[in-house]
């Protein structure tokens, strides 16, 4: 198929061609036809109301071929709504009986129902109740029941009135008359009779809120005693009531429970359960120099407030802290955050010598000083031995450094340096290195010397004979001379 694209137009002439174009062919493959789309719906067969049936419809645009199917060209669906209906009454029943008035013009009804009921916006006029008037002139005595027995005397010690009744069951029309309805006699009774009283009140509050009290209830006297009669009946009981301290396991305040610090009210509302503290756990604490473990923590009875959980260490070691710790009211555990494990044995870790220095020229054995060592464990006992004793010079005396020569500060060496080992009964040990200082002392002079040892005769008084001097091995040494013999006052040193 093809289309016109553009018609004639100004006295063109209209197309000539085909605009459909076909062959034979031999197709062993069916082809379905092909469809127009749906028309509109046409109009519903019921009219203006009722229920009835829609037909829309579509044409055939390529008819099938091989044996090909073609789908439905008409659809249909249903329409319409429903007609207004009116009710239907059924008819009436007979009229009531009897008159509603006894003496003059009443009223007679009959009733009627529905049969079916409106539908569809349909009515329903008329009611289902009828009323006409009707009239009665039939005089009638009223009616009465029979008597009832007399009441109990008035008095009930001496004379008084008794009476019965009777009540009206029909009243009396159109001028009917209606007897008396009560009759009163005169009666004489001399009895004792006690008072009577009435059932208990309910029990009332315990007087108490958080102790043991008293409830009570009470009764009225509903009659007094007759004659000699008495009234021996208590208006008034009480019984007990209440619970030690509320019933509350801990504390009461105007009835109410509340528990202790660290404690929790139990749904009860009496008991008190203790808090817990989350599970402990050890402290990483370990004191610096120290070999260390973490604590075994122990809480055979729980972790509630106020249990106490045991620390422990293994063997080896022991604990130094706290030995326990318990569960505060804050639901927090009493501090145990330097609490660890100590090594039974632990290293020495540190010298001291009490002194440092020696005096030159010291004899041999000369002390220089005594070592104290530090250790983690007080206890310990330390013994101690030279590594390095600076070519032999000193020598260990028990804890005590000495000399293995004499010193001379001014033809050897100003200090040595000497190494020492502590070390305890487990065999753990510390070593350290110690500068021992030689330290200058004052010397005597060696020898004293005179630049002259003559003098010419005759000098004159005071003439100089010669300059002293001295030898001494401590340099920048200055001298003072002194004579000790001045041959008889001939010679002095000014």
């Amino acid at each position: 198929y093809r289309t016109i694209s553009r018609k004639p137009s100004c006295g063109g002439s209209a197309c000539s061609f085909s605009l459909s174009q076909s062959f034979s062919c031999t197709a062993s493959t069916p082809i379905s036809c092909t469809l127009n789309s749906w028309g509109g719906w046409g109009s519903c067969s019921a009219g203006s109301c009722g229920y009835g049936t829609q037909y829309r419809y579509r044409g055939i645009r390529t008819a099938a071929s091989c044996g090909g199917g073609c789908s439905s060209t008409s659809d249909r669906r249903g329409c319409g709504s429903c007609c207004p209906s009116n009710c239907v009454w059924n008819g009436y029943n007979s009229w009531t009986t009897p008159c509603t008035a006894t003496c003059g013009t009443g009223y007679q009804y009959r009733y009627r129902t529905l049969r079916t009921a409106a539908s569809c916006g349909g009515s329903c006029s008329g009611s289902g109740t009828d009323t006409r008037s009707c009239s009665n002139s039939i005089k009638r005595d009223c009616t009465l029941s029979s008597w009832t027995g007399y009441t109990p005397c008035t008095s009930q010690c001496g004379t008084g009135t008794k009476t019965k009744t009777r009540s009206v069951i029909t009243q009396a029309t159109c001028g009917g008359t209606c007897p008396a309805t009560s009759q009163t006699i005169s009666c004489t009774v001399y009895a004792n009779k006690d008072c009577s009283v009435s059932a208990w009140g309910v029990w009332g509050s315990c007087d108490q809120t958080c102790a043991v009290g008293r409830s009570y209830r009470y009764r009225k006297m509903t009659s007094a005693a007759i004659c000699q009669g008495t009234c021996l009946d208590p208006l008034q009981e009480s019984v007990s009531c209440g619970m030690v301290n509320g019933g509350c396991a801990q504390n009461c305040n105007n009835g109410a429970c509340t528990c202790d610090p660290g404690y929790k009210l139990n749904s009860d509302g009496k008991g008190c359960t203790a808090l817990a503290c989350p599970k402990p756990t050890a402290s990483a604490y370990c004191k610096a120099g120290e070999k260390c473990y973490k604590t075994t923590i122990t809480c055979a009875d729980g972790v509630a407030f106020g249990k106490t959980c045991i620390l422990s260490c293994p063997a080896s070691y022991k604990l130094v802290g706290s030995a326990t710790i318990t569960c505060q009211s804050s639901k927090v555990w009493s501090d145990h955050s330097t609490t660890y494990c100590q090594l039974n044995n632990q290293n020495p870790n540190g010298i001291t010598l009490s002194s440092s220095y020696v005096n030159e020229l010291s004899p041999v054995g000369t002390i220089v000083g005594a070592f104290v060592t530090s250790d983690p464990n007080p206890s310990d006992t330390h013994t101690y031995s030279l590594t390095s004793s600076a070519g032999g010079k000193f020598r260990l005396v028990s804890n005590t450094l000495v000399t293995a020569f004499v010193p001379n500060y001014e033809t050897q060496p100003h200090s040595y340096a000497v190494a020492v080992k502590t070390t305890d009964q487990g065999g753990l040990s510390f070593t350290d290195t110690f500068t021992i200082s030689i330290r200058d002392i004052n010397e005597k002079p060696s020898s004293c010397k005179i630049s002259s040892d003559k003098v010419r005769e005759n000098p004159y008084l005071a003439t100089a004979v010669g300059t002293l001097s001295a030898l001494d091995e401590d340099a920048g040494q200055s001298f003072t001379f002194t004579l000790l013999d001045s041959a008889n006052g001939r010679f002095k040193i000014p």
